[in-house]
């Protein structure tokens, strides 16, 4: 059950936001190499499944192509150094406690040890469970609407601290960080990143994403709210690679 309520630790603050896109030329030929091989028609991973307990870490290493895939690309908010020699990919769903567990207990240590000293970026995909949260796709189209203004990886924090994703309370988000209003609720309106979050959910979904959170430290998957302890091995790991 949904046991893990989401608290409000980390700061607000992010001082190591690498605003705007960073463009990763030739990401759509990697993705065209990727969904080239093995099975060209997967099953299609239940869009209703969050993850308490952790896998065992390093459940799954990818091929240099899917990695490849799951680095930047164009549209991306990156936080960190762009030319750090780990990269995290985290699928996750802003309305499952376990990615707030993730957020609150793990993130600000990896962010401290690994993100503010270089070694490490963080990239965010969307991975909305919606069979089982109403709230979730809505809530990443306003964060990719709050990115349009240079703010989403504040945005972001604000939707896993307050636990709050009905649509006034992302206007009330939008409003406390000084977004333009107007524009922000045309954004949403629009649907212009519904193809960008179902998109990413297929990415995630291809390359065996089943529940939120999951991770991928250069490409190895690590599934569930996993304690730092259990993360640090394998960025370690991938810095020695």
């Amino acid at each position: 059950g949904e046991i893990n309520e989401p608290t409000n630790t980390e700061p607000k603050s992010n001082p190591y936001t690498i605003p705007g896109a960073i463009i990763l030329a030739g990401a759509m030929v990697a993705g065209a190499v990727m969904y080239g091989g093995g099975n060209p028609n997967p099953a299609p991973a239940p869009r209703n499944q969050q993850q308490n307990q952790p896998a065992a870490a390093g459940t799954a290493v990818l091929s240099e192509d899917i990695k490849a895939f799951l680095s930047e690309r164009p549209g991306d908010y990156v936080l960190g150094n762009p030319d750090a020699p780990v990269t995290i990919t985290e699928f996750g769903d802003f309305e499952c406690p376990f990615c707030a567990k993730f957020h609150t207990d793990t993130r600000p240590q990896i962010i401290d040890k690994y993100v503010k000293t270089g070694q490490a970026k963080l990239l965010w995909r969307h991975f909305p469970l919606t069979a089982i949260h109403q709230l979730a796709e809505p809530a990443s189209l306003a964060a990719e609407c709050a990115g349009e203004q240079g703010k989403f990886w504040e945005y972001h924090d604000l939707l896993f601290e307050t636990a709050k994703l009905d649509s006034a309370s992302l206007a009330e988000h939008a409003d406390s960080l000084g977004l333009n209003l107007g524009a922000f609720q045309s954004c949403i309106t629009s649907g212009k990143y519904l193809e960008k979050v179902s998109g990413e959910f297929d990415l995630g979904r291809q390359a065996g994403v089943s529940g939120t959170p999951s991770l991928f430290v250069n490409g190895e998957l690590i599934v569930g709210a996993v304690p730092f302890a259990s993360i640090e091995p394998i960025i370690l790991k991938a810095l020695e690679q």
